[in-house]
């Protein structure tokens, strides 16, 4: 499938974390989604809005390095998608939870794993990290859960467990700002909760613009 161009081709914004040119994604041998430019600034909220097969979730996982890059370049906070190592700043929610009803884990422990690239996998939560999980659970609307099993949750608490569990990555998670929301943006028109956060989860309603393109 070829996509119609997202911006112009011309040169990224200084403030872009996320820029794609001329950028081709597939799997094995096929090409799914081809010769798309598109550009994410700071703070910036952006829906990719279009029929089931249309791409998406392809634009998506190219841009996270999940599948293979055929053409074209990825740019993260300035950087080629080949050099940047720095994954952690990078939070992702897919597409289907996989929360399966044997996981005997909490809502808190979940949530808190989103820590380990920050602490290691030997790494023990310090009390900044405790309170970081903390905050993640109360901005899905969570908290009063944070004990709760996840096996015992409904299907739409378990998504949100995986969104609080994509929040904590970043180094510059902070406390939100007044009159700000979570910052997120949805790969499918039918799932409301898929996430995806580059830089800090929070952006200022009255600030950020809103961008919606089809795929």
């Amino acid at each position: 499938m070829r996509s119609a161009p997202l911006v112009p081709r011309d040169a990224a914004p200084s403030d872009a974390v996320v820029t794609l040119r001329g950028a081709s994604f597939g799997y094995g041998d096929g090409t799914v989604l081809s010769d798309v430019d598109l550009s994410i600034r700071k703070g910036e909220i952006v829906a990719i809005v279009g029929p089931n097969g249309s791409g998406k979730s392809t634009l998506m996982k190219g841009v996270l390095g999940l599948n293979e890059k055929v053409a074209g370049t990825v740019t993260l906070f300035g950087i080629d998608s080949t050099e940047f190592h720095d994954r952690a700043r990078l939070g992702y929610v897919p597409q289907r939870h996989t929360l399966s009803a044997s996981v005997r884990a909490t809502a808190e422990e979940i949530v808190a794993t989103g820590r380990l690239p920050r602490i290691g996998w030997l790494g023990r939560l310090r009390a900044t990290d405790r309170q970081i999980v903390a905050r993640s659970l109360d901005v899905v609307g969570l908290a009063d859960r944070a004990a709760t099993e996840v096996s015992t949750l409904s299907g739409g608490q378990q998504r949100r467990v995986l969104i609080a569990r994509a929040l904590p990555t970043s180094s510059s998670w902070t406390s939100p700002p007044p009159g700000s929301t979570p910052r997120t943006s949805t790969c499918s028109p039918t799932s409301s909760t898929a996430s995806s956060s580059a830089t800090s989860p929070w952006s200022s309603s009255r600030t950020s613009s809103e961008r919606s393109s089809a795929c």
